[in-house]
């Protein structure tokens, strides 16, 4: 059995993707409640490269850069949001909590987001993610 938190930082993304498009806003939050109710959907978060346009309702990755560094970090897209152009991404953290497999959701970017280290988005996952524990970092 999963868990999932939906950090605070995570609402104010959503209410900032709110102003720009009610749509995705809307999309985003019936999602998290969908994944929140689905044992399935939450295993999926997993399964690198998981999701196929057309098929699936989401596609998971690993965030490769952190990832080789020993951080637990993924991203998620949404179809749903891909199929009528809006292109955000959802980055999650996974850990082991009081022996609940716990999802963290950490931020919705833009699909155009930096990765790069230097960004100040990046810069806030991170030390959310240290901050919660998680890993050895």
């Amino acid at each position: 059995m999963f868990n999932l938190n939906i950090l605070p930082d995570v609402k104010k993304d959503i209410l900032a993707i709110k102003v720009k498009s009610n749509t995705a806003a809307i999309k985003l939050v019936a999602f998290f409640e969908q994944l929140n109710n689905n044992q399935e959907f939450l295993g999926h978060l997993l399964e690198h490269n998981h999701g196929e346009p057309d098929k699936d309702a989401f596609n998971v990755s690993k965030w490769q850069a952190y990832w080789n560094l020993g951080y637990n970090l993924w991203r998620l897209k949404l179809f749903d949001l891909e199929n009528v152009g809006l292109r955000y991404r959802v980055i999650y953290a996974y850990a082991l909590e009081k022996r609940i497999p716990t999802f963290y959701i950490l931020a919705v970017v833009h699909r155009d987001f930096d990765y790069d280290p230097t960004n100040e988005i990046t810069k806030r996952l991170i030390q959310t993610y240290i901050k919660l524990g998680i890993g050895n970092h």
